[in-house]
């Protein structure tokens, strides 16, 4: 059976002060490692196939026929949005990634630090915010930071369920559907719960003839 976690004597003073100047240092240095150039990048590999799916098919078509080609079902709806509104760019369809990439910095380290300490947080708060793959994970047009983000909410969000929180629980049930990484012997993905039995639904290239997944 499961056993509630120990609790930990939460830190009333949390990044204040000092530990808050430094970490406003940690974030500058995050924020301009991920929007150095941010708007001069132009598609690369992957981030096309949302675009030739956006020129071809309407947003019934992406959501119900999901063929071949890879490509995350929101961010095709987010592009397809664009292109109907304010026009598509390679810039506008990085904005959700990158969003999730500098949220992803802020709050995590705030989530952590009345449970870990403030120095803990502050090393925490570097590591995110020099992380080569986090970097770049917030400046391609790609799922993977948006991931990353519903990821940590979903942990903490369950940790405030087991710790009696309904509300928490109702952000567990909608974050963790959204965050499902994928390995096979054909390659990588990502993919959404689709019902309580565990199915998952993904691109078929990415599961491919594997026998274990």
């Amino acid at each position: 059976a499961l056993e509630r976690p120990h609790e930990i004597e939460p830190d009333p003073q949390g990044l204040r002060g000092p530990a808050l100047v430094l970490f406003a240092a940690i974030l500058a240095l995050g924020a301009a490692l991920r929007l150095d150039q941010f708007t001069l990048q132009v598609l690369l590999d992957d981030e096309w196939h949302a675009v030739h799916q956006i020129l071809r098919r309407g947003p019934a078509s992406l959501v119900l026929e999901l063929g071949h080609a890879d490509f995350g079902i929101p961010l095709a709806l987010y592009d397809w949005a664009l292109v109907q509104t304010v026009g598509l760019s390679e810039t506008a369809m990085r904005v959700p990634m990158m969003l999730c990439g500098l949220a992803t910095i802020v709050l995590f380290p705030l989530a952590v630090a009345p449970r870990i300490g403030r120095a803990e947080a502050l090393a925490f708060a570097l590591l995110l915010a020099t992380s080569p793959l986090l970097v770049a994970f917030s400046q391609v047009a790609r799922p993977y930071a948006i991931n990353v983000f519903l990821g940590w909410v979903a942990h903490w969000a369950f940790l405030r369920y087991w710790e009696g929180s309904v509300r928490a629980g109702a952000v567990y049930a909608a974050a963790s559907p959204a965050v499902v990484s994928i390995r096979s012997g054909s390659g990588s993905g990502t993919g959404f719960l689709i019902d309580g039995d565990g199915s998952i639904v993904t691109n078929s290239h990415v599961v491919g003839d594997s026998e274990r997944v």
